[in-house]
């Protein structure tokens, strides 16, 4: 998301008054419908092995997927996945959207997969900025992340790669409400303005792009905005044949 003044707004993304200032300050925000979740489901659904040996050995299981997941190329040999497992919010606002994987072979193992989901919602936050930057909005080169996203030691390159941008990862384990209680600080005026919020946060990792795995992930990049308007009709079909409408 980013604060602006205003310009560039777009009804493919959310847009609200900032809560500090609210009069003169917007917070325009791209959020997926699934990012973590999808995540999330992989392990529950076809993560077990990694999920029993994690509790096993007293491990992070994500770290155990990170790891199989790192032993796979970009591309993910050939795997492209829509990740709209809920639909989709911005910036497609669309309810009948599906998850879909593509390219599908026996060769194929869980770890494909699962890096094919962490590039799945990459392609997907690249989407969203490219929506900002098409309508005005004057984003800054690099993107910082929170969250689950952020403990992971693979899905940052990722993102970097796919966006072309650096990402940004705070060290410690930082959380959405820090930033809630930030910016209530900052309201009632126990933070003096924006800038001493950085003193609140340590340092940064910053996961740079390679150049040569961009070029690779912008042919695929590609390829994943074609899926979604190649098949779209296919998708909202499926969702009327089963009588529901999203």
């Amino acid at each position: 998301g980013v604060v602006h003044r205003g310009e560039g707004l777009s009804p493919k993304l959310v847009s609200m008054p900032h809560v500090v200032n609210p009069g003169e300050e917007i917070y325009t925000w791209g959020g997926s419908a699934t990012s973590g979740a999808l995540i999330r489901w992989f392990r529950d659904n076809l993560g077990r092995p990694e999920a029993e040996a994690g509790e096993k050995i007293g491990v992070d299981p994500y770290r155990i997927l990170d790891l199989e997941a790192e032993e796979i190329p970009p591309g993910s040999e050939g795997l492209l996945v829509l990740p709209y497992f809920m639909g989709e919010r911005a910036p497609l606002w669309d309810p009948k959207a599906r998850g879909t994987i593509l390219g599908l072979t026996l060769y194929h193992t869980r770890a494909h997969i699962y890096r094919a989901f962490m590039e799945a919602a990459a392609y997907s936050l690249r989407h969203s900025i490219e929506v900002g930057e098409a309508c005005g909005l004057k984003l800054r080169e690099e993107v910082r992340v929170v969250g689950g996203v952020a403990k992971s030691q693979i899905w940052p390159q990722i993102l970097a790669d796919v966006t072309g941008r650096p990402i940004l990862v705070p060290l410690g384990n930082v959380e959405a409400p820090l930033a809630d209680a930030l910016i209530a600080g900052l309201a009632v005026g126990l933070i003096s303005d924006h800038k001493a919020i950085s003193d609140w946060i340590r340092e940064v990792h910053v996961f740079k792009p390679c150049k040569d795995t961009h070029e690779r992930y912008t042919a695929l990049y590609g390829l994943y905005r074609r899926l979604y308007e190649e098949i779209r009709d296919v998708m909202h079909a499926l969702v009327e044949l089963q009588g529901g409408e999203g």
